[in-house]
């Protein structure tokens, strides 16, 4: 199975037994008394199956381990992973036949649902919002954005009955439409959106500023409401942005400029009122992070990086962007955006301890990377 050090090789098949291909191959940090899912900086992908489902992981870290094979992110996603349909190994691996990993899915689990847009002119409706919704819960299904020709795609959908539901804008009505999707089978719609009928306008503004307060102009302001496509708007040298003529009011705005971590807030916007809110867009700054073995002094070569802030990016007193987790590393990388203040990094890697450093941002920005001694972990004791 292994020609040298901890390196394995097999093939990944499905519920059914049949080969999946494109199939990626997790290394997971297995640790006692964890639950099903676990936090994403204890998954490390390793390899990637072939087009017969074949797959060969090499430069695995010795010890205890589970082996994970997951698809198109339905096992692992940005933020964890669950790990039942797992293989438990302990490396390096005897000399032995092919490793064969199990996916808990076959293609009839899923559906996909493809479709093309157009314009009452009958031009393609570029770039609009689509959400999926069930009658079995409020979070949308799947969401998706029209390109250039109008065209969209959701993928990995359950099968069932659904309502397609679309975003209009002041001059495009909302709309929907009952979709039933079928396992293994990619449902396709073609739809001609429909003007808006006349009614009541809303108008907004924004005041855009840095984290010093001063002004900021050519900001684009993005204004956004309940089933309304966003609204964009220019700052101007007095860093406001007004929107004017909404079809729907307004409740959220979302500023963007190169080099500045976005701003957003919210209000509540009446007829015949102007509302105004606060958008801070702090500078945006770079920091990198090393991880070195806290025994030899060796750099490691993968890892994982997050970057926790106690400050929000910006808000006013009708609303605050949340504290918490600001940016995530990647693996290899260890380069991420941060803003100016004290901040918490948290490193973690295959094989060893996670390790936390405190970190003080100052206005130019980190004269160095960060740099993180991890502790290799012992092994696990084996399963009784």
């Amino acid at each position: 199975m292994a020609e040298c050090g901890s390196s394995v090789w097999g093939r990944v098949v499905d519920r059914a037994g049949n080969a999946v291909p494109d199939a990626v191959i997790y290394w997971i940090d297995p640790r006692p008394g964890d639950p099903p899912t676990l936090p994403r900086l204890r998954f490390f992908p390793y390899a990637t199956t072939d087009s017969m489902g074949g797959y060969w992981a090499s430069d695995l870290p010795p010890g205890p381990c589970l082996l994970v094979a997951d698809r198109e992110g339905l096992c692992v996603t940005a933020d964890g992973g669950r790990w039942e349909h797992g293989t438990r190994l302990e490396l390096p691996v005897p000399r032995e036949p092919e490793v064969v990993l199990r996916f808990p899915h076959v293609p009839a689990d899923f559906s996909r649902l493809r479709g093309t847009l157009s314009l009452p002119d009958k031009r393609p409706a570029r770039d609009w919002t689509l959400a999926l919704l069930s009658q079995d819960r409020p979070q949308p299904v799947g969401k998706a954005r029209t390109d250039i020709n109008g065209n969209f795609e959701m993928s990995r959908l359950p099968p069932g009955k659904y309502t397609l539901v679309l975003n209009g804008s002041a001059e495009i009505a909302d709309a929907n439409a009952p979709v039933e999707l079928e396992g293994g089978q990619a449902c396709t719609i073609r739809a001609t959106l429909n003007p808006r009928v006349p009614g009541p306008k809303y108008s907004a503004r924004a005041v855009c500023l840095d984290e010093n307060g001063i002004p900021l102009a050519g900001v684009l302001v993005l204004f956004a409401g309940v089933n309304f496509s966003a609204l964009p708007v220019h700052s101007g040298p007095d860093g406001v942005a007004v929107a004017e003529g909404m079809a729907v009011p307004a409740v959220a705005a979302t500023g963007n400029l190169e080099g500045r971590i976005p701003g957003f807030g919210q209000m509540n916007v009446e007829p015949g009122d102007m509302p105004e809110v606060l958008l801070t867009l702090r500078t945006m700054l770079t920091l990198q992070v090393e991880a070195f073995d806290m025994n030899t002094g060796e750099l490691i070569p993968r890892y994982n990086v997050h970057v926790h802030h106690e400050a929000g990016m910006s808000g006013d007193e009708n609303g605050t962007v949340p504290r918490g987790i600001r940016g995530r590393g990647v693996m290899n990388r260890g380069r991420l955006v941060v803003v100016t203040g004290p901040c918490r990094v948290q490193v973690e890697a295959p094989g060893y301890e996670g390790a936390e450093v405190d970190v003080t941002v100052p206005p130019e920005g980190p004269t160095g990377p960060v740099k993180a001694k991890l502790r290799p972990r012992l092994p696990a004791d084996p399963p009784r």
